[in-house]
């Protein structure tokens, strides 16, 4: 009887010594940031790309590409790739931004251009429809992909559009593609 209290209590004071270590590993762990959901993910280096358009408003794809560019600016992140870099590139090795999937592939830019990820995609509405007292609307798709395995690491569409009921002043093209691009910009960083 004797032996097995002596070995219930050798059991017990060696758990309570287990768990004393782990829980002072796992401080030591969270000290350095290796618990911590909160720590920092990897940067990665983004080209965005100028969005193909598919509208009848000649600047929208340039308007789009230019909004997914200066939401993703500062973030912690993401090293974006200067804009005007991009698109001299293309400018200067005759690429179709119209006709880009068919004139490139996606690693081969990406290579060219020292990126990790490009941001591309599509506007296929944007504007007030064919007059100007229709309801403002913008539809764009938009994806990431991996340059060096040339997936898909993230793709969504959004479409607004602003009824004549709800309309103001302060819902106009603009504004709804900036909120489009900003709801798509916080998805794609959640992702990553």
């Amino acid at each position: 009887m004797y032996f097995k209290k002596v070995k219930n209590a050798v059991i017990l004071g060696a758990m309570i010594a287990l768990l004393s270590a782990c829980a002072a590993l796992e401080s030591s762990m969270e000290s350095l940031g290796l618990l911590d959901e909160s720590a920092p993910k990897p940067v990665m280096t983004v080209a965005v790309l100028p969005f193909e358009n598919l509208t009848p408003q000649r600047t929208a794809g340039l308007v789009i590409s230019k909004l997914f560019y200066t939401e993703l600016f500062g973030e912690e992140t993401v090293n974006l790739v200067e804009e005007n870099s991009v698109r001299s590139w293309l400018k200067n090795n005759d690429i179709n931004v119209d006709r880009l999937s068919d004139s490139i592939s996606a690693q081969e830019l990406g290579s060219k251009i020292k990126a990790d990820r490009l941001v591309l995609g599509s506007v296929s509405r944007y504007g007030n429809g064919d007059d100007l007292f229709s309801d403002p609307a913008v539809a764009i798709s938009v994806q990431l992909v991996d340059v060096h395995s040339g997936k898909v690491l993230w793709a969504q569409s959004r479409t607004d559009v602003v009824s004549n009921f709800f309309w103001s002043s302060e819902r106009n093209v603009e504004g709804l593609a900036q909120e489009i691009v900003e709801d798509l910009v916080e998805d794609l960083l959640d992702e990553q």
